[in-house]
């Protein structure tokens, strides 16, 4: 692959990964615990993810 090509990907994938995670934030300032995570989790309830 071409060297332009990777930057673009790789600006790409952390763009993709900040809005992720931007949204996560918003969404769990509103509701601390969601119920996929007690749903799917509901024994790891205190091990939210740490980045956060």
């Amino acid at each position: 692959m071409k060297k332009p090509v990777v930057v673009i990907l790789l600006i790409v994938i952390l763009l993709a990964a900040l809005g992720g995670g931007w949204w996560w934030y918003q969404s769990s300032r509103q509701q601390p615990l969601t119920p996929v995570w007690q749903c799917r989790y509901p024994h790891r309830q205190h091990e939210l993810p740490r980045w956060r």
